[in-house]
């Protein structure tokens, strides 16, 4: 009987437990659909949006601008060089440190996904009036900023 506990768990009103939370039900969902429409990864997707606005660039670039580890970068990039989604040419300054660009294939694909992400995204700020958006958007800047600089 001691070990009853009293009153809503703690974690529920921690902010970094709660952000956790609202991401992995999020990545749940995106998953799902990555899977099911176009049998990649959440990392592949990630990957290849990036490289949709910023080709050519390295693992280390993207990993870094992504904060996706650099061995699950290097992993979904050598699957979708694999798909014909992304490019890879050696850079001859530095032949540790390969470049990549996303190809043409690859871009057909990331604009369905893409088209499906803002679908969500519009979905997802219907739930909130216009000015709880904005503070949401803004909080979450100041935030990234703070956990980025103290990283």
């Amino acid at each position: 009987m001691g070990d009853e506990k009293i009153g809503p768990w703690p974690a529920l009103s921690n902010l970094s437990y709660r952000i956790n939370f609202i991401h992995r039900l999020l990545d749940r969902q995106t998953k799902q659909f990555l899977s099911a429409h176009f049998d990649m990864t959440t990392a592949e997707w990630y990957v290849l949006g990036y490289l949709a606005w910023h080709s050519p660039c390295t693992i280390a670039t993207i990993s870094g601008e992504t904060a996706i580890y650099k061995s699950q970068v290097s992993h979904a990039v050598t699957v979708l060089v694999e798909k014909g989604l992304v490019l890879r040419t050696d850079d001859p300054a530095d032949k540790r440190s390969p470049r990549f660009r996303i190809s043409a294939r690859g871009q057909r694909v990331q604009k369905k996904v893409s088209k499906w992400a803002v679908e969500r995204q519009q979905e997802l700020v219907e739930q909130l009036a216009p000015h709880q958006y904005a503070v949401l958007d803004g909080a979450l800047d100041i935030l990234a900023g703070y956990i980025k600089a103290t990283a």
